[in-house]
């Protein structure tokens, strides 16, 4: 790899298994997500689907939003992090 390359994998999981996965050889910027969310997520999710995010800005794009609940699934961020509940 040369410098300047971002790779990023992207992935969802569910209890049992993988539901899909992709890796970007650039940096992942807000569109890049919405489009893996609109062309590999979403076409995975069920009714009633949990997707859970961190605080990510690309996350909270009202458009990612619109795509995952469009499927009937349902959007659950998850609370911002905090250094006390870190252990280490």
């Amino acid at each position: 790899m040369s410098s300047g390359e971002n790779p990023t994998s992207i992935g969802a999981s569910g209890a049992q298994h993988w539901v899909c996965v992709a890796t970007c050889w650039q940096a992942t910027t807000p569109v890049r997500f919405l489009d893996w969310v609109r062309g590999r997520l979403a076409p995975k999710l069920r009714p009633g689907d949990i997707v859970a995010m961190d605080n990510r800005a690309a996350h909270h794009d009202d458009r990612v939003r619109d795509v995952i609940e469009a499927v009937q699934a349902i959007v659950h961020y998850l609370p911002p992090y905090g250094h006390d509940l870190n252990p280490i």
